[in-house]
Order: structure tokens, then sequence, then C-alpha cells
């Protein structure tokens, strides 16, 4: 978890300046700024999905796949529908497709973090998920 968040700190200060990053490859004026407000928007969702990677792989390791694949179906449908609102019923179009994303990647952490959490191990027999 400590490299995650190591390595999210220059990923970040590249998204800020995304916009004129995708300028400067040559990507088209007026699709740059939508680019850049997509990825600003999901970056505390890509946060938590790099820890939720960790937890992730904590349970893989734990011969574990339910946390997984229950945090990724909760977060696909939550996603879906939370998409179609925003972008449609509400409007907001690509904003709304970029917070429902960052929204998915904080769901799939947070049901990982409750299994982790509720997981009826003994505290000297688990291992750290800072190992992961």
């Amino acid at each position: 978890m400590w490299l995650s968040t190591a390595l999210f700190v220059p990923i970040s200060v590249f998204t800020y300046y995304s916009e004129e990053l995708f300028r400067a490859i040559g990507q088209n004026p007026e699709i740059a700024p939508l680019s850049s407000m997509f990825a600003k928007i999901c970056l505390p969702g890509m946060w938590l999905s790099s820890y939720g990677y960790c937890y992730s792989r904590y349970f893989y390791m734990n011969q574990n796949l339910i946390p997984d694949i229950t945090s990724k179906l909760l977060a696909t449908f939550v996603h879906s529908i939370l998409s179609y609102h925003l972008a449609v019923t509400c409007g907001m179009r690509n904003k709304g497709v970029a917070i429902s994303t960052s929204t998915q990647f904080a769901i799939r952490y947070l049901v990982m973090q409750v299994f982790y959490l509720c997981e009826p191990t003994k505290d000297s027999e688990r291992v750290s998920v800072l190992d992961y």
C-alpha cells in the first residue's frame, strides 16, 4: 500500500497537467479538455482502486475469491445505474460517466475493506495487507 501511495503522487501531478500534455502530443483541441476533465474526476477513484488491488492480492493469497468477485459485481451494478442516471437523466454526459467511474473504484475498495475487517481469522494468523 505504501508503494501505491508513492506511485500515486507523480501520477496525480501528471493528471493535473494532462490537458497540456494531451495537446502537446497532438490530440484534438476540442477533445483534450474533456479527456483531462475525465482523468481529473477519476483521480480519487484511481487512488482507492490501487488500495483495492492490494486487498485483492491479499484475498487471492489467502485463497478467498468471494470478496473480489463481490466487490466487482456490486461496483459494476452501481456504476451501470449511476452512469445512466448521471449521463442521460441528469444530462451530465461525460462528467457523469467520470463521476460514476470514480465511484465504482471507491465502491470496490470499500467492499474489500469491509471483507477484510470482517474476516474471521485471528490477528496472529493474519498476514498484513501492507505486505501486498
